[in-house]
């Protein structure tokens, strides 16, 4: 559906984090315990974090997003830290 794909590739960062924060609801994850297992999930070196590679994998495999520059911007919007 080209809308949808345009609406994507435009969405801002509020859009962004509330699309991610719905598909892990979406897939069971609730409060803290469920986003913990959903993250831990994700963590597929197991370091207790999750690298720029896994949370992309991640984004991709949950279908919130395949566009580099979205899911770029969708890390800028969770990594506080700036580690990555």
């Amino acid at each position: 559906m080209p809308g949808a794909e345009s609406a994507q590739q435009t969405a801002g960062p509020l859009e962004l984090a509330q699309r991610v924060a719905k598909k892990i609801r979406s897939r069971g994850a609730r409060g803290i315990v469920g986003l913990s297992k959903a993250f831990k999930v994700m963590d597929d070196n197991n370091s207790d974090d999750l690298s720029a590679e896994e949370f992309s994998k991640a984004m991709r495999d949950y279908r919130i997003s395949d566009n580099d520059e979205e899911i770029h911007a969708i890390i800028q919007i969770f990594d506080r830290d700036g580690s990555g």
